[in-house]
């Protein structure tokens, strides 16, 4: 059995109905992650690979319209 240390070598796959529910998804698993970054190192970086994923992401994400160091 994969310990939760070995959870980056084995993904779980979310299958979504609709970009919506994607950005959803997405800005609550962002959120989770970079406050418990931010807690724990005093920062939290993301970056996308790019084509439609970001604008996806940004529909529902409060936190880039908000960051003076998005790019």
């Amino acid at each position: 059995m994969a310990s939760s240390s070995d959870d980056a070598l084995y993904p779980k796959l979310h299958i979504f109905e609709s970009s919506d529910a994607i950005s959803e998804d997405s800005a609550k698993r962002i959120a989770a992650l970079s406050a418990r970054a931010v807690q724990e190192k005093g920062v939290f970086t993301i970056a996308f690979s790019g084509g439609s994923l970001p604008s996806i992401v940004a529909s529902k994400s409060n936190f880039i319209s908000g960051s003076s160091n998005v790019s």
